[in-house]
């Protein structure tokens, strides 16, 4: 989880200081907190035990320890809770509250859109 984190921001920063700059609406609190977001590895730590261990123990204690990156994610609401508010985490919350009533919102459908091209 430390190594992400670290990574994330540190190589996020380096490059804006090499003249790649961030989005727009994205800060050094938002880089800190996608770095912790991306400690979570469920689905590939899942599949790679299967893949790895023969012994049922260590597929158990492979799989346990993928399981508990969730605290990822739970340090990172708790960071982003602490830092406290940023325009990307404000576009966020919008976009989950359309989400969660079922609705696409349109930033999304256009990030959509101009990857497919």
């Amino acid at each position: 989880m430390i190594g992400k984190t670290v990574g994330i921001t540190l190589f996020s920063w380096a490059g804006s200081k090499c003249g790649f700059p961030l989005p727009t609406g994205i800060g050094m609190k938002d880089l800190v907190i996608t770095g912790m977001i991306a400690g979570l590895g469920l689905t590939v730590a899942l599949f790679v035990s299967n893949q790895a261990f023969t012994d049922p123990a260590m597929q158990g204690a492979a799989k346990m320890g993928a399981l508990l990156s969730v605290l990822a994610g739970v340090s990172a609401w708790g960071v982003s809770k602490l830092a406290g508010e940023t325009e990307f985490g404000r576009w966020m919350e919008s976009v989950m509250q359309q989400v969660v009533r079922g609705v696409v919102p349109d930033s999304v459908r256009i990030i959509a859109s101009n990857r497919s091209r």
